[in-house]
């Protein structure tokens, strides 16, 4: 009997763990959405200041607009509380979010062991002006996309993989500073890491007109091309004398 109420014991300990385990998973993967969602807004609320810009002597105050004076670093790491939590924007409506097992929420990269970031890419947008579909390539603007990047440090890192199939994270990685590396071929660390582009974080977009959505920016991208090549002088080496920016994109 005693054997018996033993092995019973030890099964209910491990269900427990079991249960206690993908409890906090499950947990961490929505607080992980609640974070792509306050960050797509944010993105939305700072992505151009192509409006500023069309009143003379305006300036940039667009924080992701490569415009702004001070033009944002390619791996841009966002505080949680004060841009995400701020009472100004209220993105986030439930923070801090509560401990966890999985978490460690101890000092150091991130806000209670979550890391939040936007990854800059951007490409150069060529037309073509003579010759084969191949020749003279003429530079009329710059495409700049942000990649939404959220990060979750583990309390142990041994169980990295284990934890990012559980999890379903895109990888793992390291920090550097206040940054956490973006996924790469054979990238590991302590973070499981998610990355997503901003238009399909934001599932509660009450318009479909979003200027985020891949219809509406080939509009804007080809309505501002046309506008810019009639009213734009191009120097003879095959560049415009001034750039363009193709921003908020998905």
């Amino acid at each position: 009997m005693l054997a018996v109420a033993t092995a019973i014991v030890v099964f209910g300990i491990k269900q427990y763990y079991v249960y206690r385990i993908d409890t906090d998973a499950a947990t961490v993967q929505n607080n992980v959405q609640q974070l792509f969602q306050a960050l797509a807004s944010y993105y939305q609320a700072n992505c151009s200041c192509q409006y500023e810009l069309t009143t003379p002597g305006q300036i940039c105050t667009a924080t992701l607009d490569p415009r702004n004076s001070t033009p944002p670093a390619s791996n841009f790491h966002i505080d949680i509380t004060n841009d995400l939590n701020n009472p100004g924007y209220n993105f986030l409506q439930h923070w801090p979010f509560p401990t966890n097992s999985i978490v460690d929420n101890t000092a150091g990269v991130g806000t209670n062991g979550y890391v939040v970031q936007l990854n800059q890419y951007t490409a150069t947008r060529n037309v073509y002006t003579s010759g084969s579909p191949l020749a003279n390539p003429l530079s009329v603007g710059t495409i700049v996309l942000w990649q939404e990047q959220v990060a979750v440090k583990l309390k142990n890192p041994t169980l990295a993989n284990y934890y990012k199939s559980l999890l379903l994270g895109d990888c793992t990685s390291n920090a550097n500073g206040n940054i956490v590396t973006p996924c790469s071929a054979g990238s590991s660390g302590p973070y499981v890491v998610w990355e997503r582009l901003p238009s399909l974080s934001a599932t509660y977009s009450p318009s479909p007109f979003w200027v985020s959505m891949p219809a509406v920016s080939q509009f804007n991208q080809m309505y501002s091309t046309v506008n810019y090549l009639s009213n734009t002088q191009i120097t003879g080496n095959g560049s415009a004398t001034q750039n363009q920016y193709y921003l908020c994109g998905s």
